[in-house]
């Protein structure tokens, strides 16, 4: 059984937070949540309307901060990076917990359906005044060799369906350029 040794470092008083990762989605060997509710945890989140990591889950008991991150490599980075980073650098009382962010141009645009935030994985280059997005090809969960000289995350929001080539949109700076 998985899922006893994780009940015990839920219900353990000795730590401040506790992140896993993988077995928090839906499927027959995602045990996780299981363990979850037998430590008495609530979640408060168990989806989020991104991608990737949509099945990101965040719950407290007491003082303890929980985070489930996705299993797929590039779901778990991003997660990371979005949610369990800041949460940690507020626990420890950082006055920045965000990373910088700026506009950057898309030279090839972007299409995706509506309804999930989408997080590309860019290499950033300067082209005079305008920081400029090269988004890997592969924009998979499970395409670790996409964070390959990653320096940005590029934010596409929920509700947009096309953005044309050469916009602007949000982008989270993971290095400085």
């Amino acid at each position: 059984d998985g899922v006893a040794p994780l009940v015990e470092l839920l219900t353990s008083t000795d730590y401040d937070a506790v992140i896993t990762t993988g077995g928090i989605s839906v499927g027959d060997r995602d045990h996780v949540k299981a363990a979850f509710e037998a430590a008495g945890i609530t979640l408060e989140l168990s989806k989020v309307a991104m991608k990737p990591g949509k099945p990101f889950s965040f719950g407290c008991r007491d003082q303890l901060a929980i985070f489930g991150l996705p299993g797929n490599p590039v779901s778990t980075l991003v997660g990371f990076e979005l949610f369990v980073r800041p949460a940690l650098l507020a626990m420890q009382g950082a006055s920045t917990i965000h990373r910088p962010r700026a506009p950057v141009q898309l030279p090839r645009g972007y299409k995706k359906p509506a309804g999930r935030a989408h997080y590309l994985r860019a290499r950033l280059s300067r082209e005079g005044q305008h920081l400029v997005a090269h988004v890997h090809p592969k924009q998979g969960s499970a395409m670790l060799s996409s964070t390959i000289g990653c320096t940005a995350l590029v934010e596409i929001a929920a509700e947009l369906t096309d953005v044309p080539a050469g916009a602007l949109a949000p982008a989270i700076l993971l290095e400085a350029i």
